[in-house]
């Protein structure tokens, strides 16, 4: 979009807002989808990871499911405790309900193995 599309757009978003009470959230989801695509054109094949923590809108973000990719090695513990879904039939339990609900969609599993990446035993 050039400069004057976006002053124009914005304005026609401050007349059909105006007089709503504040706070209010609102997402142009055209020019979200936009975004995605320059993001995904710009990231030269690269995976892309989103800030998920800071988006709060199931609409925007489909929902994805961190697991706990931790281990331990005897007495010792490696990673994080990053998620309370350390089980398999946890996930899998979860992933039902998921897939049960009319206002949520699964699109995948996330995990990080911060201090046990690279680890040799």
């Amino acid at each position: 979009m050039t400069d004057s599309q976006l002053r124009k757009r914005y304005q026609q978003y401050k007349t059909a807002f105006h007089g709503r009470p504040l706070p209010f959230a609102f997402v142009d989801m055209d020019l979200l989808d936009a975004n995605v695509q320059q993001v995904l054109a710009q990231s030269g094949g690269k995976w892309v990871r989103v800030a998920s923590k800071s988006v709060r809108s199931v609409a925007i973000l489909p929902l994805c499911l961190d697991i706990d990719m931790s281990t331990d090695y005897g007495p010792l513990h490696f990673g994080v405790w990053r998620s309370t879904i350390q089980q398999p039939d946890t996930a899998v339990t979860l992933a039902r309900q998921i897939a049960n609900s009319p206002h949520l969609v699964l699109d995948g599993l996330m995990g990080y193995e911060a201090q046990i990446a690279g680890l040799v035993v």
